[in-house]
C-alpha cells in the first residue's frame, strides 16, 4: 500500500491517505498522511512537503461507534417492544416490533410530512400535546413514563405503555421512546375490577357470615352480614380480636381447635361456637375456616359462618323433649316397646315390658313383634302393619305371648315415630287387659246363672199356685 500510495506521488504531485505505521517500540499506528511535491523552475521534481497525523484514538473512536450502531440495531431489532427515535414530530427510525404494533412500515413514517401525532388516538391527543409542550418536560436527567391510547393504521385503538427517554442520535439530541402493547393487560384488569365487584356484592348481600383475620385472630374484614349479627360497625369490629367475642368457656377449646389447624397445616376446618353480641346476647356460629398464605406463609384465615341459633335452641328443645319422651317411656306402669317396621325387630322396650313379659331387656332386643304373638295371629299382625298410623291409634285388642307360653290380652295402643337412626319405628304401648276381661266374663256368668235362678223360682212358685 505504501508503494501503491508514494509510487504516483511524483506524478500526480500530492497525496491524501492513511497508512499503518510501525513505530519504534513495535506498536502499531494508524497516520494520515497529507503531501505535496515542489519542483524547480523548469518543473523538474524537487522535494515532497509531508504532514503526518497520528489518527489512531478516531479511528477505534469510529470503528466503537459503528459497532454501537450495530448493537443498537440488532438490540432494536430483536426487542419484543416498540422502539422508536423521534426528533420534534419526525420519526427517524422505528423498529420491526414498532412497525408490527401500528401496521406501518419503517419506510412510510420517516418520510417527510408523516405526522407522528397520527399514531394518537383521539382521547390522548391533548394529553401527548400538553406533555410534550409543557416548558418543564425535561428527559435529560430521568426518563418520562405514562400510558396513553394509540391507534394503528387500520384504525384500531390500543393501550400503549410509554417509557421516552433522551439521547443524541447522529450529533443532535432526539427522544426515544420504548412502547408496550398493554391493550389485553388493561381489559383484564378492567375485568378483574368487574370480577371483584360482583365477588364484593356477593360478599356483602351474602346471608351467611363472611370474615378474615391475621395470623394473631384480629379482625381484617368483616361482610355486613357478621356486622348486623355482633351489632358493631366495621371500624369497631377491627379493633377486636375474634377470641375476645367468644364465651370464655369456650375460648380454650376455640384456640386450641385452631392451634391444631395451623400446625397440622390443615386447609379447612369446621366447628360451632357461642358468641356474644355487642347488646351482651348470645349467638351460635358454626364457621369453616380456610387458611390464608402468601408465598407459602400462614398470614390468617378466611372465614365463612352461620348463625346457627334457632338450629341449637331446636336441638335443645328436642333433648328436652327427648328426655321427656325417655323419662315416660320408661317409667310407664305399662309395657311399651318401639319396633322397626320392615324387619318387625324390636329397637326399646322399658322395664315394665320386661317384667310383664318376662324376657330381658337383651332378649326382647333380639325378637321380632312376631315372636310375642300365637302363629295363628301373626297374619293378622302383618295385615295390620301395612297400615298407616301417622296419628295416635287404638288398634283394638289383641293376643300377646309371654316368654313362658302364658297367653294374654292387651289393649294396644301405636303411633308410627319419626326415623330413629335412618329406620322406620312404631310406638306400641301395650295394656294387659286379660284379668278384666276373665272378671267381666266371670260377671256375666254370675248375672246368667242369677237370671236362670230367677226364672226357675219364678216357674217353681206359679206351679205351687196351681
Amino acid at each position: 500500500r505504501f508503494l501503491a500510495i508514494f509510487g504516483n506521488f511524483k506524478l500526480i504531485g500530492k497525496v491524501d491517505a492513511e497508512l499503518k505505521m510501525i513505530k519504534k517500540d513495535g506498536n502499531t499506528i494508524i497516520t494520515s498522511i497529507n503531501g505535496k511535491v515542489s519542483r524547480d523552475a523548469d518543473g523538474n521534481f524537487k522535494q515532497t512537503h509531508c504532514i503526518l497525523t497520528d489518527i489512531t484514538s478516531q479511528k477505534i473512536a469510529q470503528a466503537k461507534l459503528v459497532e454501537q450502531e450495530e448493537s443498537y440495531r440488532t438490540l432494536t431489532n430483536s426487542s419484543l417492544d416498540a422502539i422508536y427515535v423521534l426528533r420534534g414530530k419526525n420519526l427517524l427510525m422505528v423498529n420491526p416490533a414498532w412497525e408490527k404494533m401500528f401496521g406501518y412500515t419503517e419506510e412510510e413514517v420517516t418520510k417527510p410530512g408523516f405526522d407522528v401525532m397520527s399514531t394518537v388516538a383521539s382521547e390522548s391527543i391533548s394529553f401527548i400535546q400538553n406533555k410534550y409542550d409543557n416548558p418543564d418536560f425535561d428527559l435529560s436527567s430521568s426518563p418520562s413514563k405514562y400510558e396513553f391510547k394509540g391507534i394503528t393504521k387500520n384504525g384500531k385503538v390500543i393501550f400503549i405503555d410509554a417509557v421516552v427517554t433522551e439521547i443524541i442520535w447522529k450529533g443532535e439530541k432526539a427522544f426515544q421512546g420504548i412502547y408496550r402493547d398493554i391493550t389485553d393487560k388493561k381489559f383484564s384488569e378492567a375485568a378483574l375490577r368487574e370480577s371483584e365487584k360482583r365477588y364484593r356484592q356477593v360478599i356483602e348481600n351474602a346471608s351467611d357470615l363472611i370474615y378474615t383475620t391475621d395470623i394473631s385472630g384480629n379482625f381484617t374484614y368483616a361482610n355486613a352480614t357478621l356486622l348486623k349479627n355482633l351489632g358493631v360497625t366495621l371500624e369497631e369490629v377491627k379493633s377486636h380480636n375474634f377470641r375476645e367475642l367468644v364465651l370464655p368457656e369456650f375460648k380454650s377449646k376455640l384456640v386450641l381447635h385452631y392451634t391444631r389447624q395451623v400446625l397440622e397445616r390443615r386447609p379447612t376446618s369446621y366447628i360451632e361456637f357461642p358468641f356474644r353480641t355487642k347488646s351482651n346476647g348470645i349467638k351460635w356460629f358454626g364457621q369453616n375456616a380456610d387458611m390464608k398464605f402468601e408465598n407459602d406463609k400462614y398470614i390468617g384465615f378466611h372465614v365463612i359462618a352461620r348463625d346457627i341459633t334457632l338450629l341449637k335452641e331446636t336441638e335443645e328443645a328436642l333433648k328436652e323433649n327427648e328426655e321427656k319422651y325417655r323419662a315416660l317411656f320408661e317409667n310407664n306402669p305399662h309395657p311399651m316397646f318401639v319396633y322397626d317396621l320392615d324387619t318387625l325387630k324390636f329397637q326399646e322396650v322399658n322395664d315394665a315390658a320386661v317384667s310383664h313379659y318376662g324376657y330381658s331387656k337383651e332378649e326382647f332386643l333380639s325378637l321380632t313383634m312376631k315372636d310375642i304373638r300365637p302363629i295363628e295371629d301373626v297374619s293378622l299382625l302383618l295385615e295390620n302393619i301395612n297400615s298407616s298410623c301417622s296419628k295416635i291409634q287404638n288398634s283394638g285388642i289383641w293376643r300377646h305371648k309371654k316368654k313362658d307360653g302364658t297367653i294374654i290380652y292387651v289393649e294396644i295402643i301405636s303411633h308410627d315415630l319419626p326415623q330413629m337412626k335412618e329406620k322406620n319405628s312404631r310406638l306400641v304401648l301395650a295394656n294387659d287387659i286379660t284379668e278384666k276381661l276373665q272378671a267381666q266374663k266371670e260377671l256375666v256368668s254370675a248375672k246368667e246363672h242369677a237370671e236362670e235362678m230367677n226364672r226357675l223360682k219364678t216357674s217353681f212358685l206359679n206351679n205351687m199356685s196351681h
